[in-house]
């Protein structure tokens, strides 16, 4: 984001504003990729095209009135406006919902929620690379809302009722200045960077965390360095790091956007030195298979990212784990060679048909010991 970029460039690690969110959840995007799937290469047009025909005037529709888009979590996304720029964010809401309602082959819904309230933001860095978030009340507030909202609907949370109360005026510059390389590259990789709007079908290894925040802020943001730099041996991608609906949240992926030979070892030793070195309590889910991996949004405001079941699948999974333990998949533990596995049980998982057999990752074979070299 804007905000980002010009905190990092004037070496600004962390702060506190105050704002109203905008939390927008898009039904049907999983769907339409498993169908889209079927049709290979033309499959993977269709699905860029049509993503970036929504992503591309909503993210108009946020810039326009003053927001900016922090977070995109797969098929939803969370904006910020001024405080005192509460009508502003409603309009914006309501615009985002006609966007939704033209005539489309493939047609999608959204929910959206709308709180206000306190947020930080933090630029957390590792030895080679950096992260970025938002977190606090106004998301949370959005977030809930939005849980019970219906499809084409708009939920407003008592916080963001209750600014026709009380005046505020402060405010986040947002910037026109272009973006600089070398502030960028700080947070993504060349091969991210550098890439088209567009994506491909590809097998990815999607590895889903959830950690509970330490009483420290210090405390926390070393444990997200740390899994900056585990990714970073074992040839992955930090794609996101989410304070949202889930609680706390870090997506990695392994085969996008660069990918690797041994991708099960590279990512299940990763979650195993991640899991086993954190100071915080930690658990996850591990799948993989066939995703829509690309950059996707608009010159305004873009982000690479993967949609499918098989990313929806880990989520599932990181959430049904205790703390402290891995879920895995069953083609995930059917390639897993270098650690022990125990049959966890078959779980009944929102958006699957059937049971899914999961399996707890156990210790790792002593022959395993070595490093991976990008």
């Amino acid at each position: 984001p804007p905000f980002i970029h010009d905190k990092a460039q004037s070496v600004q690690r962390s702060g506190r504003i105050e704002a109203c969110a905008l939390f927008a959840d898009m039904a049907g995007f999983t769907a339409t990729t498993e169908q889209l799937m079927e049709r290979g290469i033309e499959g993977a047009e269709i699905l860029s095209s049509l993503l970036n025909n929504y992503f591309s005037p909503i993210l108009k529709i946020i810039v326009g009135h003053g927001g900016i888009v922090t977070t995109f979590a797969g098929d939803a996304l969370t904006a910020l406006f001024p405080l005192h720029a509460k009508k502003q964010a409603e309009a914006a809401s309501k615009e985002i919902l006609k966007v939704f309602l033209k005539k489309c082959e493939y047609p999608l819904s959204v929910k959206i929620g709308l709180g206000s309230g306190k947020v930080s933001w933090g630029i957390v860095e590792g030895h080679s690379t950096c992260c970025y978030y938002f977190r606090g009340q106004a998301i949370d507030n959005a977030a809930e809302a939005e849980k019970s909202c219906n499809p084409g609907k708009i939920v407003r949370h008592s916080s963001f009722n209750d600014l026709q109360k009380r005046r505020a005026n402060s405010a986040f510059g947002t910037t026109k200045r272009k973006f600089k390389k070398d502030v960028i590259s700080r947070f993504q990789p060349p091969a991210v960077i550098e890439a088209s709007f567009g994506g491909e079908f590809r097998t990815v290894i999607p590895v889903f965390i959830s950690f509970i925040q330490a009483e420290s802020a210090k405390e926390t943001e070393a444990f997200i360095s740390s899994v900056l730099d585990l990714v970073q041996k074992y040839g992955g991608h930090f794609n996101l790091l989410d304070f949202g609906d889930k609680g706390a949240t870090i997506l990695l992926l392994f085969g996008a956007p660069i990918a690797h030979e041994d991708l099960t070892r590279r990512a299940l030793s990763c979650i195993y030195e991640i899991v086993g070195n954190a100071t915080v309590p930690v658990r996850a889910g591990v799948t993989q298979g066939q995703v829509f991996a690309g950059m996707v949004g608009s010159p305004l405001r873009c982000t690479y990212t993967s949609l499918g079941n098989t990313v929806n699948l880990a989520a599932r999974l990181m959430m049904k784990a205790e703390f402290g333990q891995v879920l895995l998949d069953a083609p995930t533990a059917k390639q897993c060679r270098h650690f022990q596995l125990t049959f966890n049980s078959a779980l009944t998982l929102k958006g699957m048909k059937k049971p899914v057999p999961s399996f707890i990752l156990g210790k790792r074979h002593s022959q395993l010991f070595h490093t991976f070299k990008n």
